[in-house]
């Protein structure tokens, strides 16, 4: 089994001293591996998320402590994990990619909340495009204003602040989904 097979269950985040211990025991057993090399806490946090990033309830940074802490399988599927691409950012010439990070990635803040927008996200719910509150774990639908946590419905932005929202992805150059309120 690989990681991002794992179910996702929020039980297993309730004992987070089972996982600093396996992550501290993780960690001893790859520099081990790897004869020395260095792999802090957070290269192997960093490569858990990353490899879950396909998993289809994986949504957050957080999701990763739901899933069953197995010495085994993570260690199976991070032994030879390139730690280093995490570690340092590439260039890549002009010739090379033509499109910059502002252009599939947008930011906005608004009334001191932090919206991040994916114009390629593998995920279309709850609208295509929407908004991540990374802090809380929340989407935003960015044609209602309903906003979630998973798929459950927790909230509801009003008219005016969703149209203040979609504004500022706007002038971000970000395409909206039809307005619905």
């Amino acid at each position: 089994m690989r990681i991002k097979e794992c179910p996702l269950n929020p039980r297993h985040g309730d004992d987070l001293l089972i996982w600093e211990q396996l992550l501290s025991k993780l960690q001893t057993e790859l520099i081990r591996y790897r004869n020395g090399e260095r792999i802090s806490l957070n290269d192997i946090s960093n490569a858990i998320c990353i490899l879950l990033s396909d998993h289809p309830e994986f949504e957050h940074p957080l999701d990763m402590y739901s899933i069953e802490p197995n010495f085994d399988i993570l260690f199976n599927d991070l032994k030879d994990y390139r730690f280093e691409f995490n570690r340092f950012s590439f260039e890549s010439s002009k010739e090379g990619i033509d499109i910059s990070l502002s252009e599939i990635k947008g930011q906005i803040k608004h009334k001191g909340i932090v919206w991040v927008l994916h114009k390629y996200d593998a995920d279309p719910f709850p609208s295509s495009p929407h908004a991540h509150n990374l802090l809380n774990g929340l989407k935003l639908h960015l044609g209602t204003g309903a906003i979630y946590q998973k798929k459950k419905a927790v909230g509801q932005l009003r008219k005016k602040e969703i149209l203040e929202i979609r504004d500022l992805f706007i002038e971000k150059g970000f395409a909206m989904p039809s307005i619905e309120i």
